[in-house]
């Protein structure tokens, strides 16, 4: 049964931009405090760009090396060499105007009953999200996004990101999201949870068209792009109702597939606006339960 959830930022976390530490040297302390945990660490810029060629294979955990790369660059905020750490981060991004991938992700875990408990997770300087989970077992994750919404990317083998506890020169920061996990702490606990299958299903699918109703979603709203609100309304509310009734008719062993690209595909529905989330829960809630007892 779905039960409450997280969310992925609240508003409070949102309303400041900027630190007030007193460290005179918090890049190099955050540098210093990842690279004891284990997290390979390397020198980027303010433009968040890398300052060293080579920097996949370069960073260390050794804290002669990092000292001394911060006495030639002492402006330059440190990043994480995500692949080699065993790790794939959820970027989601913020920009006034344009897509909200922090709304698109939490309406995702809406609909898919995702839990982000345990999940380190940083405020970005512009507002967005850094998720970080363990990389999954197998042929490890790159930085392809796959059926990801817009305004969500991916980190994984070949990227990194800037670290918790960065700070710019003008002031703002990376720093962890309150009542989440300190990344340096479960690295080194090694409690970090892993990917899980609904979001490692999104980033990589497996599916191909079939002529299944759940496809034919997925066509539609591609072919129907920035129609008027009035219509996007009207298709999700047909595409739900259709949704339920689909999978009603599945088998009680083949449903949960299902299931999970049916709510990526109204999640998406709900990122547009043509849809709440509240509406889809309640209707998709009472076939997880048939799932569970079935």
């Amino acid at each position: 049964m779905v039960t409450s959830r997280p969310r992925l930022i609240s508003a409070a976390s949102l309303t400041s931009t900027k630190t007030n530490s007193v460290n005179d040297q918090p890049n190099l302390t955050a540098a210093l405090s990842l690279a004891t945990a284990g997290l390979p660490v390397f020198p980027a810029g303010p433009d968040k760009r890398p300052l060293l060629a080579g920097w996949q294979e370069k960073a260390p955990t050794e804290e002669e090396q990092i000292r001394k790369w911060w006495d030639n660059h002492p402006a330059a905020v440190p990043a994480i060499v995500v692949g080699r750490a065993g790790l794939i981060v959820i970027d989601c991004d913020r920009h006034p105007g344009g897509n909200d991938g922090v709304k698109a992700f939490n309406s995702l875990l809406g609909v898919n009953g995702g839990n982000l408990a345990h999940v380190p997770m940083t405020r970005t300087a512009r507002g967005g999200a850094h998720l970080f989970l363990k990389q999954p077992k197998g042929e490890p994750f790159g930085n392809g996004r796959g059926e990801l919404p817009d305004g969500i990317d991916v980190r994984g083998v070949g990227g990194f990101v800037i670290a918790p506890g960065a700070v710019l020169p003008n002031g703002q920061s990376w720093r962890p999201i309150n009542g989440t996990p300190l990344l340096a702490e479960a690295f080194k606990a090694g409690t970090i949870p892993e990917l899980p299958q609904w979001l490692a299903g999104i980033i990589r699918p497996n599916r191909r068209p079939n002529g299944n109703g759940t496809d034919e979603y997925a066509r539609n709203l591609a072919k129907m792009g920035a129609t008027s609100s009035s219509r996007g309304q009207a298709y999700a509310a047909a595409a739900l109702n259709g949704a339920v009734a689909e999978l009603s008719a599945v088998p009680s062993g083949k449903r949960n597939e299902m299931l999970n690209a049916v709510a990526f595909r109204l999640g998406r529905m709900i990122a547009r606006g043509w849809i709440d989330e509240k509406t889809v829960a309640d209707a998709l809630r009472g076939l997880r339960c048939k799932q569970i007892f079935a």
